[in-house]
């Protein structure tokens, strides 16, 4: 039986990225520009049937120079969002935000799924239940194939942690580069790790 076998990348560098903002809408860099280029060369042989996106200006310009080079379309899902972080979208980090992670990291890796850090925003927990929930539909959806899914660090990262790789104290919010992919397996409503590329952690 043919598997079914995802791709899930990360975007390329933006804007954001340099500016180290909290999710926003930024562009692609030069850079990141660049890096997805590169990405497409090592993925010539996947042979992907189907690109999906997040709505977002970096995953949807990261998910179009990759369908390019398959001639495929791009199927934008809002569901493949980042997490929203309310009143601090496309506001800088700063060190109290980090502090904050690092005191709950100490105490609870587990206390990270369902803090809140602003006013209206997402937790962990609700926006990696969104974004899983439409990852299973994609691969349900695609059955048998091979498919692209571009998406966010932050989702991935809770994906990884929901699939043991790591905690989310070792997972800090740069451990997954721009451009990094993971291939997944999909059987039996769940997802299997076959490969890793751009994922550093302690």
């Amino acid at each position: 039986m043919t598997k079914t076998i995802i791709y899930l990348i990360r975007h390329g560098k933006s804007q954001g990225n340099i500016d180290k903002v909290f999710g926003g809408d930024p562009q692609l860099t030069t850079e990141g520009i660049n890096q997805v280029k590169k990405l497409a060369q090592k993925l010539k042989a996947c042979k992907p049937s189907a690109v999906y996106t997040s709505d977002r200006k970096r995953t949807r310009q990261t998910a179009q120079i990759l369908a390019d080079r398959w001639g495929l379309k791009v199927t934008v899902k809002k569901g493949l969002r980042e997490r929203s972080y309310g009143s601090l979208e496309g506001k800088k980090i700063l060190a109290k935000h980090k502090e904050f992670h690092n005191k709950l990291c100490q105490k609870d890796p587990e206390l990270m799924w369902d803090c809140h850090l602003a006013k209206n925003d997402e937790t962990n927990r609700q926006a990696f239940t969104r974004f899983f929930n439409q990852l299973k539909k994609i691969a349900e959806k695609n059955k048998g194939k091979n498919s692209l899914v571009i998406a966010h660090g932050n989702v991935i990262r809770c994906l990884l942690v929901y699939l043991k790789t790591a905690s989310f104290a070792q997972l800090r919010s740069e451990s997954f580069a721009n451009a990094g992919f993971i291939k997944l397996s999909f059987e039996n409503s769940d997802f299997t790790i076959l490969k890793k590329t751009g994922l550093n952690f302690k």
